[in-house]
């Protein structure tokens, strides 16, 4: 009996000390990693790498980047202290300079792409051959983002950029994350948006998992994948119903009201994906244009001037060769953001001249030379 529990208390023992030795193994790896990864440029492979949790905005941009990343890893990606990508902006803005912040998610990113072939790069140099004024287009794009989580970020600091214009640059799947940032959401005394706190930031937690990850190699490499698999979880598109869809929109009236309150323009635009202008085989378009569509509720919320919402989806429709503006995984190509630039400037110069919120007309050819007068006029009131 006595020798019998003896072998089993051994053999117990023996199992706690080749686990201890594995897992001391295995924390000394995971140092050596953490300690090259620092050292050496890492690559940016994925959008998450590129964001992270805000205690505010939900998600942020990684600020002070400077690596390479994009899917053949030859894509230099660099950050400013603001998040946008690219160069820091110039404050107080240059005199005479028309200054526009393009918000949206991985699409206005575009980490795939080298800088000047994103639409945002493109939109500036087809705005200054249109106008023959200096133009700035400042990519505040934020992967996986959601129109609430980027009105946050256009109230809390991007406003300080100075811009004239501010443009969302959505994408259907992004727009169906508003519900998850808005379970975090708290309201000024207003009733406004004020901030949303990532649920990653909780007064119990933070402070004990802060001091185990950077404590433990191990313990940082596992709730990294495990925050990243949650957040790829959380991530999945989900159908809106017709009032979260009406919740998104009073979202981006807000943001306009905010924007004209700065007297600037605050412009809605739509990237298309490959379901509104390339739709499976058997898909009609009414089944592509569904009355709870984003796409839907953007006009309809254009026809009744809440917001001013600039058809770029058209053009993608009517595009002779549609197939040629995406990836083979459905991200814009480069012929795509070069599409979008042009669609979406000639939207701006028409809206900007007019101003008005009367639906902007399409174009098919080149589209035509505005006076660079026309540019710059402003909104006489919010």
């Amino acid at each position: 009996m006595i020798r019998s529990l003896a072998r089993h208390v051994g053999r117990f023992v023996l199992a706690v000390v080749l686990l201890v030795v594995l897992l001391c193994t295995v924390e000394v790896v995971m140092r050596v990693r953490r300690v090259r990864q620092r050292l050496q440029d890492e690559t940016v492979s994925t959008d998450a790498e590129l964001i992270r949790p805000s205690r505010t905005t939900f998600l942020e941009p990684v600020p002070l980047l400077d690596t390479v990343g994009g899917d053949a890893e030859s894509v230099t990606i660099v950050t400013s202290e603001w998040g946008t990508r690219g160069k820091s902006p110039v404050l107080p803005k240059p005199v005479n300079t028309f200054r526009i912040l393009c918000l949206g998610g991985e699409e206005t990113f575009a980490r795939t792409l080298p800088e000047e072939e994103t639409f945002c790069a493109q939109l500036a140099t087809f705005l200054q051959q249109q106008t023959g004024r200096p133009v700035e287009v400042i990519n505040a794009g934020c992967p996986t983002s959601s129109p609430l989580s980027q009105t946050l970020r256009l109230r809390q600091r991007l406003l300080q950029l100075q811009p004239d214009l501010v443009v969302f640059n959505l994408q259907s799947r992004e727009v169906s994350f508003d519900p998850i940032v808005r379970g975090s959401l708290h309201l000024d005394e207003d009733g406004h948006a004020a901030y949303a706190a990532n649920p990653i930031y909780t007064a119990s937690t933070n402070p004990l998992l802060a001091s185990l990850k950077e404590e433990f190699a191990t313990v940082d490499w596992v709730l990294g994948k495990t925050q990243n698999t949650l957040q790829d979880l959380s991530r999945k598109a989900t159908p809106l119903s017709e009032e979260e869809l009406g919740l998104s929109i009073d979202v981006l009236q807000e943001a306009q009201q905010l924007t004209n309150a700065q007297r600037a323009h605050c412009f809605v635009s739509l990237v298309p994906d490959t379901w509104e202008t390339v739709p499976p085989a058997g898909v009609s378009a009414e089944q592509r244009a569904t009355p709870l569509s984003i796409y839907s509720s953007l006009t309809a919320a254009n026809g009744q001037q809440r917001i001013v919402f600039l058809d770029t989806v058209s053009n993608f429709r009517h595009h002779t060769q549609p197939r040629e503006l995406f990836t083979a995984n459905g991200k814009l190509s480069p012929a795509g953001h070069r599409l979008y630039a042009a669609t979406l400037g000639q939207a701006i110069l028409q809206q900007v001249s007019a101003g008005s919120n009367r639906p902007v007309p399409q174009y098919s050819e080149a589209p035509p030379v505005v006076r660079e007068s026309e540019m710059v006029r402003r909104p006489t009131g919010p």
